[in-house]
């Protein structure tokens, strides 16, 4: 068993919420692994027999999915998918205003113990460095890609890729705005895309909100020791138990984060460009994305 189908991005746009729409569906397969990545460099599972092994149990099923978010920014990927899983496989491609993506990613980076950059400007501010550092680009704490909030969030290329190796009817975009505004409209429209039935509903529930943590530093090293103290015997547990205590109250006593007026500025700038071309793709008018 290998998926037919794939939702590849982009991070922070409501691909965890299809995923979880989509895999209550009777004819879909899912694994509970949400994001394998395979068809990543450095990173996640890289050992092709267990990469399959996790498709397993969709046997019988229509539809075999794989929601892994790192195959629309990694640009190996959409080569590397097509030589393996073939040029028929089905491919949805979610995106959303690329400034409150961006922000969005940081807020569940800060809030996962990975980013210790703080504030926002500051992340902003060595992405460039991050970016040409090949040691930081092998050995980063998490998925090297989540830390180029801006490079990231600018879809075009990473669109392209797509279109150049797959034919146009295989690529199903779709926009944040409209899964949060309808979302049994953009479950509808992904069933026909997929050609399963719509009859079936399922619970249409919102996931994997982040939240800037009171203390940026504090979360890191409480999430280091909290993975540290999780694959120690049981007389580890209490501490485990209040490491997982500290990490809650210290997301518990953040306040609500917004982004700064002249960041939005300044990332309106950079995204302009790229706005207008996905609006022309799409066909919509997008612009109010970078209006300030």
């Amino acid at each position: 068993m290998v998926p037919n189908f794939l939702i590849v991005g982009s991070a922070k746009c409501g691909t965890t919420s299809l995923y979880s729409w989509l895999k209550q569906h009777p004819d879909v397969f899912f694994p509970e692994n949400k994001e394998p990545s395979f068809f990543v460099h450095h990173y996640a599972i890289d050992d092709w027999n267990v990469y399959q092994s996790l498709f397993e149990k969709g046997a019988g099923k229509r539809v075999v999915g794989d929601a892994s978010t790192s195959y629309l920014s990694s640009p190996e990927s959409p080569e590397w998918i097509r030589k393996i899983l073939g040029s028929d496989i089905k491919i949805v491609i979610l995106v959303r205003n690329p400034i409150d993506r961006a922000f969005s990613l940081y807020k569940w980076m800060t809030m996962e113990g990975y980013e210790t950059s703080c504030p926002f400007e500051k992340a902003l501010e060595v992405e460039d460095q991050r970016f040409s550092d090949e040691e930081f680009r092998i050995h980063s704490p998490e998925f090297f890609w989540d830390y180029m909030y801006v490079r990231s969030s600018l879809y075009g290329e990473q669109i392209k890729r797509y279109f150049r190796t797959f034919d146009s009817d295989r690529i199903k975009i779709l926009v944040f705005d409209d899964l949060v505004a309808n979302p049994a409209s953009i479950y509808d429209n992904v069933c026909d895309f997929l050609q399963i039935s719509k009859t079936f509903r399922p619970e249409f529930t919102r996931e994997n909100k982040g939240i800037i943590p009171k203390n940026v530093a504090l979360q890191h090293l409480l999430k280091q020791n909290e993975w540290r103290f999780r694959s120690l015997p049981r007389v580890a547990s209490l501490w485990h138990k209040g490491v997982v205590q500290c990490i809650e109250w210290n997301k518990r006593l953040a306040g609500e984060s917004r982004l700064e007026t002249t960041t939005r500025k300044k990332l309106a700038k950079v995204f302009d460009e790229d706005v207008s071309w996905l609006g022309d793709l799409l066909g919509r008018d997008l612009s109010h994305w970078v209006m300030t």
